[in-house]
């Protein structure tokens, strides 16, 4: 259902390939990837740092030989790394909701060629109170994206 471009709600145990699953998903729905000006089609929210890297590296793992680029965007690195690497544009954005949120706000970040949104371990996301964030997410991307939802 991922690959078809259908919304899709998705629970397992940890270590069952979910993150495998999506980001398979999501490198098959990125365009050309030599077109300029590159643009972001698949954006991941996750509810904490770690869990950004984690699926950071599994992009860049999986994605290796696709030309995409990809980058995560979380607290706690300079902002100026994140704004050099967005100027240069990234097919996938991997981040926590308050920085993703900040330099959206920004004007950094457009969200306006966003293919498929994923929330990973949406259950957390949902349930700490990133309602609000996420909302205003979905109101800057596209009507007809796809929507994951991983817990």
């Amino acid at each position: 259902p991922c690959i078809k471009g259908r919304d899709v709600i998705a629970q397992a145990q940890s270590g069952t390939g979910k993150t495998a699953t999506f980001v398979i998903a999501a490198l098959q729905r990125i365009g050309d990837t030599t077109i300029t000006p590159i643009l972001t089609e698949v954006l991941v929210v996750t509810p904490t740092h770690e869990l950004a890297t984690q699926t950071l590296q599994v992009f860049n793992e999986i994605g290796q030989y696709t030309g995409a680029k990809f980058l995560s965007l979380v607290g706690g690195i300079p902002i100026y790394r994140d704004l050099e690497n967005l100027k240069e544009g990234v097919h996938v954005v991997v981040g926590t909701t308050g920085r993703v949120m900040h330099l959206v706000k920004k004007g950094s970040l457009d969200l306006s060629s966003v293919k498929m949104f994923i929330l990973d371990e949406a259950d957390q996301l949902l349930g700490r109170g990133f309602q609000d964030q996420i909302y205003e997410l979905f109101k800057r991307m596209p009507t007809n994206i796809q929507v994951i939802l991983i817990s």
